[in-house]
């Protein structure tokens, strides 16, 4: 197609097989024979060749317009293909829950995005792991942004970060003085103290009998939790129950238990004032979570979901 209409737009502008011929690099008969076979397929005769200067007939401009319509078409697709391909245009959509799409992940979306500024990036908020693989499975998703890897086990995953889990206990609290050398300040998780090796911790044993400001039962931490204290052969004393992780801490600022939060957590909330809060290290592997990305297999990523992988890696 390609090459029959820049035949025929050759001997339009040149009005001569010989001359179009020459322009085009190709011998005299063969662009001959091309438009005969053009004509015959078409049912059409597209040059009138009665006189010395060839004259398009009115079929022949009609065939014109439309391929031309066509080759801006082919143009577009390619110039598409090639600006995904070299990250000019684009989409990466990545779902997690809303601490990750507030705090954690504009972090590195913002470099990214300005080494490929033609890309759209879309942040879509979920509560669940149910909804995040349901939206990788269909293609709605590049990527899923989880702490929790259950249901995640037939897809592909990238390390994003890790994680501790500290106690956040009421400072005014008795057990404090009992505890005290592994008592730790707001700036000592600011710092990443708590994450040396030679930090020293507590066992959850020593608060299993006071108010504890629990997750939701469908939440990844209250299974954790759960876990650790199973380990000790106890369970925690639920005070009562909160959606999200940020509650908890603030609940335990004000006295009404003590909670498990993320670290990080600290960096997305106001400073507390000495007299509220302290914290603790937990004696306890569980305290630790790695946070995966988790996507498709190879045959489904798209340029950008790659470049953006790469990005991390």
């Amino acid at each position: 197609m390609k090459n029959d209409y820049l035949y025929v737009m050759a001997l339009c502008q040149k009005r001569s097989f010989s001359k179009a011929a020459k322009s085009l690099y190709i011998s005299q008969p063969a662009l001959s024979k091309a438009i005969s076979s053009l004509e015959k397929e078409l049912g059409a005769v597209l040059f009138d060749r009665s006189t010395n200067d060839l004259q398009p007939t009115e079929a022949c401009l009609f065939y014109l317009q439309c391929a031309k319509q066509i080759a801006d078409t082919e143009n577009s697709i390619h110039d598409y293909f090639n600006s995904l391909r070299n990250l000019e245009a684009g989409t990466l959509s990545i779902g997690t829950t809303s601490f990750y799409c507030c705090y954690s992940l504009p972090r590195s979306l913002q470099p990214f995005s300005r080494l490929h500024p033609g890309l759209q990036i879309n942040l879509i908020e979920q509560t669940s792991n149910q909804q995040l693989l349901a939206m990788l499975k269909n293609g709605t998703l590049d990527l899923a942004l989880s702490v929790n890897p259950h249901g995640f086990e037939a897809f592909q995953r990238q390390f994003f970060e890790k994680e501790y889990l500290i106690l956040s206990v009421p400072a005014s609290w008795p057990i404090n003085s009992t505890l005290q050398d592994a008592v730790l300040s707001y700036e000592d998780i600011m710092n990443g103290s708590h994450r040396q090796k030679d930090c020293p911790s507590v066992s959850l044993s020593a608060f299993g009998d006071l108010p504890y400001i629990s997750l939701r039962h469908d939440s990844e931490l209250y299974g954790r939790v759960m876990g650790m204290f199973g380990r000790l052969g106890s369970h925690p004393h639920i005070q009562m129950y909160a959606d999200q992780m940020p509650t908890t801490y603030f609940l335990s600022l004000y006295g009404y238990g003590y909670a498990l939060i993320r670290d990080n957590t600290l960096k997305t909330v106001p400073k507390p004032e000495k007299s509220q809060v302290v914290f603790y290290r937990i004696d306890d592997p569980l305290a630790v979570r790695d946070v995966y990305f988790y996507f498709r297999p190879l045959a489904y990523q798209s340029a950008a979901l790659r470049a953006y992988l790469s990005f991390l890696h």
